[in-house]
C-alpha cells in the first residue's frame, strides 16, 4: 500500500515538473503562449511580473472561482489547489530563469521548440492527472463550471481557452501592445495539448494505474 501512495505522489510530482517544464517551452518559443498562460506572461512581457507569479495569481483566481461553483464539502480540494499553484509558481520562476530564450532560434527551431513544449504540456498534464489527487486549478475550474451550468466538458475547456485568450486581447488593445503573448503557437497549444493527452492515456494509463493502485 505505501508503495502504491509512493508511485501516486511521485508520478504527481513528476508530471508538475513536465508540465511546469512545457509551459515555460511554450513562452520561450516566441510563437505564442498557452491559452491560459496567456494573461500572466501578458502581465511579464509587458509589466515585468515574473511569470510563475502572474500564473499563481491566475490560479488563485480559479481556486476562488471555485467556492461559489462548488458546494461547501468540496472546499478543501480547492484549498489544495492554491498550495500547489504556489509551488508551481516558484518552479515555472526557477524554470523561465535557468532556460534562457533562444535569440538566434528561427523557422524550424522555433516549430520544433513549439511541439516540444505542446508535447510536455500535455504529458505533464495527463501524469497529474492519472494519479488523481489535487487537480490543478485551472483544471478544477473547468470541471466546476461543466458541472454548474451543464456543458460538456470538452467543450467548457475550449471555451475557458477562448475566454483567457480575449481577455489578453482586450489588454492588449487596452495597453497599445497587440497580440502580444498571443500567436500560433496558442492555438497548436489548443488543440495539440488535448491530443496528446488522449494519446498518453491510450498508450499509458491502463499500465500506470496497477502501479498507484487505481485499477477498477
Amino acid at each position: 500500500m505505501k508503495k502504491r501512495y509512493l508511485w501516486r505522489g511521485g508520478l504527481y510530482v513528476l508530471g508538475l515538473l513536465i508540465l511546469a517544464l512545457g509551459l515555460t517551452l511554450h513562452n520561450k518559443c516566441a510563437l505564442g503562449t498557452s491559452a491560459m498562460s496567456t494573461t500572466p506572461y501578458f502581465a511579464a512581457l509587458v509589466w515585468g511580473v515574473e511569470f510563475g507569479d502572474g500564473m499563481f495569481v491566475f490560479y488563485a483566481l480559479c481556486a476562488a472561482a471555485q467556492l461559489f461553483l462548488k458546494p461547501r464539502r468540496e472546499w478543501l480540494p480547492v484549498l489544495g489547489q492554491v498550495a500547489v499553484s504556489l509551488a508551481l509558481s516558484r518552479v515555472l520562476n526557477w524554470m523561465d530563469a535557468v532556460i534562457m530564450e533562444p535569440k538566434l532560434l528561427w523557422g524550424k527551431g522555433k516549430v520544433l521548440l513549439l511541439l516540444g513544449a505542446v508535447l510536455f504540456t500535455g504529458i505533464g498534464a495527463a501524469l497529474c492527472l492519472s494519479a488523481r489527487l489535487i487537480p490543478g486549478a485551472g483544471d478544477g475550474i473547468v470541471e466546476a463550471i461543466s458541472r454548474r451550468f451543464g456543458v460538456e466538458l470538452g467543450l467548457t475547456k475550449n471555451l475557458f481557452d477562448l475566454f483567457c485568450m480575449a481577455v489578453t486581447f482586450v489588454l492588449g488593445l487596452v495597453t497599445g501592445h497587440f497580440m502580444c503573448a498571443l500567436g500560433i503557437g496558442t492555438l497548436v497549444g489548443v488543440v495539440g495539448v488535448g491530443r496528446v493527452m488522449e494519446v498518453f492515456d491510450r498508450l499509458f494509463q491502463k499500465r500506470l494505474e496497477p502501479l498507484m493502485g487505481l485499477e477498477e
